[in-house]
């Protein structure tokens, strides 16, 4: 750490010490004073060295793209949604789809953050678009459900269910999907199609069954 400590002061030094007379050679040394600060987790020091880095040289794509992740780490979400717009504009043509699902999920967080719930379904649409991954896909089923879209809604939190990983969470979205058709939207027929895909034994799962076995006698099956 206090190699680490030295490396900092010492870059960030220099980095300030070249900022009138060598635009970019300050700007190199600001991205490697950020690291070093990551690295001392001093994550304030870090923001305004790359901030610094992007300032000097906005054409550069390396101190933007770690500037937005800290942004989004550290749910500053105006300067997040304007660092990952501003990404987009500059250098969505250099970008792995992988980051551009990244940084409209980010975009996504801040809008969903700061209420604007239209916008952060629209990204975390253009996310998932990119690349699926289970944080776009609850943050889109649990806005849909805010803004009473709701049996887009009960399909997201159905395709969530497709993709993960953990069994739990797997029943957790079936069981939220399943409700929503069933006691929301009153589409019994859905609601026992989708818990049909939880394979219920009743003693293993006794809550998933006693619902199945509700929407089955209201839907009037056997």
């Amino acid at each position: 750490a206090n190699d680490d400590d030295r490396a900092y002061t010492h870059l960030a030094r220099a980095a300030r010490g070249l900022r009138r007379s060598d635009g970019p050679r300050a700007a190199d040394l600001y991205v490697l004073a950020a690291d070093a600060a990551e690295h001392l987790d001093l994550i304030d020091q870090a923001i305004s060295a790359y901030e610094a880095a992007r300032e000097l040289a906005p054409g550069s794509l390396p101190p933007i793209l770690r500037l937005s992740a800290l942004l989004d780490q550290t749910r500053q979400w105006e300067k997040s949604y304007e660092c990952a717009a501003a990404l987009l504009l500059k250098h969505e043509s250099e970008l792995a789809r992988s980051d551009l699902a990244k940084i409209y999920l980010r975009m996504a967080k801040a809008k969903d953050a700061q209420g604007d719930r239209p916008q952060g379904v629209r990204f975390a649409r253009k996310s998932v678009d990119a690349e699926v991954s289970s944080e776009a896909l609850l943050l889109l089923a649990e806005a849909l459900v805010q803004l009473g879209e709701l049996s887009d809604a009960a399909e997201t939190f159905r395709w969530l269910a497709g993709v993960s990983k953990d069994q739990a969470d797997r029943r957790r979205h079936i069981l939220r999907s399943a409700r929503l058709w069933g006691e929301d939207l009153g589409e019994l027929g859905r609601a026992v199609a989708t818990l049909g895909e939880l394979h219920i034994t009743g003693a293993k799962d006794l809550e998933a069954a006693e619902l199945l076995a509700s929407y089955r006698e209201k839907a009037g099956e056997p």
